[in-house]
């Protein structure tokens, strides 16, 4: 989405990154493009970018609930992984978090959200 929004406090997703997937950012910065999702550019304290996204789980075309926006985004990454896997390197794969999901399901700041990370 082209604005930042206003319910995801920043600092709370700089804490699930460090939590769900190790990173620490040295600088993590909005970024204006998309139409459905939010993103994130995060640069690590050692240089190396990724880029977040924050999906939105309710309404829209993901469906009424955050359990089928949350199922839709599942079989979607999940989707892209086994592309990825059988070797088509277009596909860019979600990096999973520590505990090995494509994706967590951490709640911000009210509306539940679902972030991944992949390599920039």
């Amino acid at each position: 989405m082209k604005e930042q929004p206003g319910h995801i406090d920043q600092r709370e997703l700089a804490h699930i990154l460090h939590e769900q997937w190790g990173l620490a950012p040295g600088r993590l910065r909005h970024l204006p493009v998309g139409f459905g999702d939010h993103h994130w550019e995060l640069t690590g304290a050692g240089g190396r970018r990724w880029f977040i996204t924050v999906a939105e789980l309710a309404g829209g075309w993901r469906g009424t609930s955050p359990a089928a926006g949350y199922a839709d985004l599942r079989a979607s990454m999940e989707t892209v992984t086994a592309v990825r896997r059988a070797g088509l390197e277009f596909a860019v794969a979600p990096v999973p978090t520590s505990g090995g999901q494509a994706r967590s399901s951490s709640v911000i700041s009210g509306p539940r959200t679902s972030r991944t990370r992949t390599p920039r």
